[in-house]
């Protein structure tokens, strides 16, 4: 498998439903506990996640995405363009 320069690593989970739950996050070197998450689009074969850790006593918010085409992760502050329409 070819890994994306901008692809993260992700541990994920199944629901009882068989719903992919992203449980931890490495992001620039950094791991991180997923406080909250929630799917907040299913387009353009990519899931997109609002998702909640704290990063030193703070609570801060980011967008995982996961394609299914290429089964990979990435990550984004704002949420994608397409995700809004």
């Amino acid at each position: 498998m070819e890994i994306k320069p901008n692809t993260i690593p992700v541990v994920a989970s199944f629901d009882g439903k068989g719903n992919l739950l992203p449980l931890y996050v490495r992001i620039n070197g950094e791991s991180y506990k997923i406080e909250n998450c929630s799917l907040k689009c299913d387009k353009q074969q990519t899931l997109v996640y609002t998702c909640q850790t704290i990063d030193h006593g703070i609570m801060k918010q980011f967008f995982l995405c996961y394609s299914k085409e290429n089964c990979t992760w990435t990550w984004t502050e704002k949420i994608p363009y397409f995700c809004m329409q």
